[in-house]
């Protein structure tokens, strides 16, 4: 299907094109001024796990 294919099919159920282009697209919002709002930092963030919590080996 190509995109523009399904934008019709979205829009022939009522759904807008900027449903599926919220999807299909990168975006990156600015978190400052909500952490800002908090009052206190966004945290250290994530992190890669592990190889053994990824493989369910638990580390033997």
């Amino acid at each position: 299907m190509t995109l523009e294919e399904a934008y019709e099919r979205l829009e022939a159920k009522g759904t807008s094109r900027h449903d599926l282009d919220m999807m299909i697209s990168d975006h990156r919002f600015d978190g400052d001024p909500l952490w800002a709002d908090l009052g206190c930092p966004p945290g250290r963030g994530f992190t890669a796990p592990s190889t053994s919590t990824r493989t369910g080996t638990g580390g033997r």
